[in-house]
């Protein structure tokens, strides 16, 4: 029983195998390994999984019940002397109602123990294995004995792994669950959350996932309220309903160990701001496959500010209120727009001011700050969806950037954008609500003289109208979205220079 005696479970419980006898006349009790029971204790420690992120194994249940078939379970219950006129009665119990019962009975050394559940007063009626996980209380009473009902409950969390399908509803799972992750890896973290690339158990997961497709997991920084998660999950079930393909789709979402989480596709090519710094990948490597990405990305916007229903009824207003290049995505050529932790969504009929949000960083908007030169602090604003053109014009010259110049060309033009205002230093577009940024003036004019075909102009131009200090300039998202995609429509029938 080495092999048996290394399980998790078992080490949890200090490694003691003490047992006391059950009272029931209807087998002898031996606590001595057995060939036949050692073998199918390593067979179902060949078929366990390990999710390596916590160390802990977890069971598929098909093989489970494959693997224990009516005449293993005769053979076991035989071996551990169930008295003859009873075997088949208790093996046609375990088969109907309690086959992964019997594998933890089995994986601690006492499948004798199942005489305990057929004789219950307690039946439920999907069987024992739908009442899994069982508390320490009930297995006491069941048992009858406190460290086998102890082994019991710690050793059955690897039966109950919850199994993820898509869904607007949250998981709430409990401390103990063992999640059927196969692969996890850290990709990186922002002030919303950390995300990781996961990989769930095949068996475990309806999320109707094509061959090779990968997913992701964003779990919500600890400082992130109950009601903020909430928030953005409603705000996340509204986008999906708009079917949007340049718009991030919510698989489902968990919560574990107090823990928020969501699962999303994973987009291949990373965020935005990690394809600036990088050579043109294969996908976008022409200005018209750009053009394009940019076009959907344009389209996400327009959907998110103005969603309507299948016959074009205007039924709702958003805001995004934290475009950037980390909250947009790159995947297989597409751009995709995420992280709608901030968002706001209103009834089509309601007032479309709200009050900015609060984010720093370069792609805010004149109007949603003072930038006081005295105390150097922030008065916050009410303002409306031109603040999400503003953000997306900031991003889109970057891009035109590095279309013309590349990755380090984006890097410089940040360095050049650099100012102070007493002890802080800014990287914006802007140095207030009335002082456009030099530099911002100076490059726009630069690519102006550079766009020598009807495509690069429009995009060009249309960046320059998104820039416009005064909000009520700019041009609206629908606008956007229609100049966009004449520009992409142009660039695929025509070389852009």
């Amino acid at each position: 029983m080495e092999e048996f005696c290394k399980y998790d479970c078992l080490e949890a419980c200090n490694g003691s195998a003490e047992m006391s006898a059950p009272s029931s006349p209807s087998f002898t009790a031996s606590f001595e390994p057995r060939s036949a029971n050692e073998e199918m204790i390593e067979i179902l420690h060949d078929i366990r999984l390990l999710n390596p992120a916590d160390g802990r194994y977890f069971f598929p249940n098909d093989k489970v019940h494959r693997l224990l078939d009516s005449n293993r379970i005769r053979g076991i219950l035989i071996n551990c002397k169930i008295e003859t006129y009873e075997v088949d009665e208790v093996a046609t119990f375990i088969i109907g109602h309690a086959r992964n019962v019997f594998a933890i009975l089995l994986l601690i050394d006492i499948p004798q123990y199942i005489i305990h559940f057929t004789k219950s007063d307690d039946q439920p009626r999907g069987g024992f294995d739908s009442k899994l996980p069982l508390d320490v209380e009930s297995l006491q009473s069941l048992l009858g004995d406190h460290l086998a009902a102890r082994k019991f409950y710690d050793i059955q969390w690897g039966f109950v792994a919850p199994v993820f399908s898509i869904s607007s509803s949250t998981m709430i799972l409990p401390q103990e669950s063992v999640l059927p992750f196969l692969e996890e890896e850290h990709l990186g973290e922002g002030n919303s959350g950390t995300v990781h690339r996961i990989e769930i158990a095949r068996t475990f997961q309806h999320l109707g996932l094509r061959p090779g497709q990968q997913l992701v997991r964003k779990e919500l920084s600890a400082h992130r309220k109950e009601a903020e998660f909430n928030t953005e999950l409603r705000n996340l079930t509204i986008l999906k309903s708009l079917r949007h393909p340049n718009i991030v789709e919510i698989l489902c979402s968990y919560t574990h160990g107090g823990k928020h989480n969501f699962i999303f596709p994973l987009a291949q090519g990373g965020t935005l701001a990690k394809m600036m710094r990088l050579p043109r990948c294969k996908a976008l490597d022409t200005d018209s496959g750009l053009l394009l990405a940019t076009s959907g990305l344009c389209s996400a916007i327009a959907a998110v500010h103005q969603q309507h229903s299948d016959d074009g009824v205007l039924i709702g207003i958003g805001y995004h209120h934290d475009l950037k290049p980390n909250n947009i995505l790159v995947h297989e050529g597409n751009f995709l727009l995420a992280d709608f932790g901030l968002s706001e969504f209103k009834d089509a009929s309601e007032d479309s001011v709200t009050s900015y949000k609060g984010v720093g960083g370069c792609y805010v908007a004149p109007e949603c700050y003072d930038i006081a030169e005295k105390d150097a602090t922030d008065e916050k604003k009410n303002v409306g969806r031109a603040s999400d053109i503003w953000s997306l014009g900031c991003i889109l010259m970057e891009l035109l950037v590095y279309m013309r110049d590349g990755p380090k060309a984006v890097d410089r033009f940040e360095d050049e954008r650099c100012f102070r205002v007493g002890p802080l230093v800014y990287h914006r577009f802007h140095h207030g609500a009335t002082e456009p940024e030099p530099v911002v003036v100076a490059r726009l004019a630069q690519l102006r003289d550079q766009a020598r075909k009807k495509p690069m102009q429009l995009f060009v131009d249309l960046v320059a109208r998104m820039l416009r200090l005064d909000p009520r300039n700019r041009p609206n998202a629908e606008e956007v979205d229609r100049t966009m995609r004449s520009a992409a429509l142009l660039a695929l029938a025509e070389p852009t220079t």
